[in-house]
């Protein structure tokens, strides 16, 4: 093989090296920029995935707009107004809730469980009724066709009718703001799966991946600069025409992304 072919060979397969064994990536360096830009759309970092797109000149797949109604949507379940959620929901993919209603009662038992949180706090007939007539009137129907939303049901009614330090730790855990935690996460990935973007895990593990390669490579440089002023300097314009991955940590922090 000759000196130019290894050189292209190396160059469209990254390699990340470590003291024990070397991990070949077959991504671009514009398919790894396309990775990061979609990894901030994905977690709803709108300020930082516009600079990200600016700095490595490329396009979102996603508009900007798609990106902060999913963020409010996360943002609603987070602070527990579901009825918020499920019409931003709903003005977003119209199609969405009907087409999973898995997703659907997920979202109804977690407004149950909101309801049961406020009657807990302040015990009144008014907030007991209402509980028990959206319980009835909304997932008790689906409760009767699924075993699993069966069982979700009797779970979540066992917080109104068991004293909080009997009940075992899984029912507990549904008054904990993990769970709207949770409930958002499966929400967002629904969305972007219904627009055609790659799944959270995978992308993450992609993304991971290429930030340390990223690591690896900016230690390697700097130790070859400090061996070698003299080059380091010369070189020194060379970087600035690199991936903007390496202001990715400081841009995200400018995102104001829903935690």
């Amino acid at each position: 093989m000759s000196a130019a072919a290894a050189q292209t060979v190396h160059q469209s397969q990254p390699i990340v090296q470590t003291a024990h064994e070397h991990i070949e990536t077959p991504y671009s360096k514009a398919d790894l920029n396309n990775l990061v830009l979609s990894f901030l759309v994905i977690e709803g970092y709108e300020t930082a995935a516009a600079k990200f797109a600016q700095e490595a000149n490329i396009t979102p797949k996603v508009s900007t707009e798609s990106i902060s109604e999913r963020v409010q949507i996360r943002t609603a379940i987070i602070r527990g107004d579901i009825t918020r959620a499920i019409t931003l929901v709903n003005e977003l993919d119209p199609e969405l809730l009907d087409t999973d209603p898995t997703l659907h009662f997920m979202l109804l038992r977690l407004h149950l469980i909101e309801l049961i949180r406020a009657h807990l706090a302040a015990p009144s007939p008014w907030s007991l009724s209402t509980l028990l007539d959206f319980a009835t009137s909304h997932l008790a129907p689906r409760a009767q066709t699924s075993p699993a939303c069966l069982t979700d049901l009797e779970q979540t009614m066992s917080l109104l009718c068991f004293p909080h330090d009997v009940l075992d730790a899984s029912a507990r855990a549904l008054l904990s703001t993990d769970t709207r935690h949770l409930v958002a996460d499966r929400v967002n990935e629904a969305l972007l799966e219904s627009q055609g973007i790659v799944r959270e895990a995978k992308l993450r593990g992609l993304v991971r991946l290429f930030l340390w390669q990223q690591g690896i490579q900016e230690k390697e440089r700097a130790a070859a600069e400090s061996s070698h002023p003299q080059a380091g300097n010369a070189n020194g314009g060379a970087n600035n025409g690199d991936t903007a991955v390496a202001s990715t940590d400081v841009v995200m922090h400018d995102s104001g992304r829903v935690s």
